[in-house]
């Protein structure tokens, strides 16, 4: 299902899972950087939707949202991954467009520490998850754009969310 299509059925305070897979496109340092760039300008503006968790590997991206008003996950692929879109393919690092390698899906209350724990446990630990909210639960070093509220309100303590990425 595509992204657009979905978001508009989005409900407001919901949380949504985001993944686009981008097999062919090797992501790196400079990409991370320019995403992160675009992220923070987005939700310091946007106050439709807060990122709680994210993991950006060389070929995935992953998020939990939470959508605070109808139509948000819209507007945030819009100002966000089109964007990121069409700076891949000004590099000629990506033919096709993202929404069709992206996925999303509402995700309950009780499966929001789940989701969690499995985009936190996709994260590369040689790269020291540099490009992973993992550090901001673990160390509490959080990006201006991350609310990690959310998630952290479901664990006691940085040692057991630790427990939990590696069960």
């Amino acid at each position: 299902m595509s992204v657009l299509s979905f978001s508009k059925d989005c409900n407001q305070n919901g949380y949504y899972y985001l993944s686009i897979k981008v097999d062919d496109v090797d992501l790196g340092e400079d990409d991370y950087r320019y995403l992160d760039k675009l992220l923070a300008v987005n939700l310091l503006r946007n106050p439709s939707v807060e990122v709680a968790a994210f993991s950006f590997m060389t070929n995935s991206l992953e998020m939990i949202l939470i959508q605070h008003i109808a139509g948000g996950v819209e507007s945030f692929w819009n100002d966000v991954f089109k964007k990121f879109e069409g700076y891949l393919k000004s590099k000629g690092s990506l033919d096709a467009d993202l929404d069709k390698a992206a996925s999303i899906k509402n995700i309950s209350d009780e499966n929001l520490l789940e989701m969690s724990r499995r985009i936190h446990s996709l994260c590369d630990d040689d790269r020291n998850d540099q490009y992973s909210s993992l550090r901001a639960f673990l160390y509490d070093d959080v990006p201006v754009w991350l609310n990690k509220r959310y998630i952290a309100s479901q664990y006691k303590s940085a040692e057991k969310y630790a427990e939990l990425i590696k069960s």
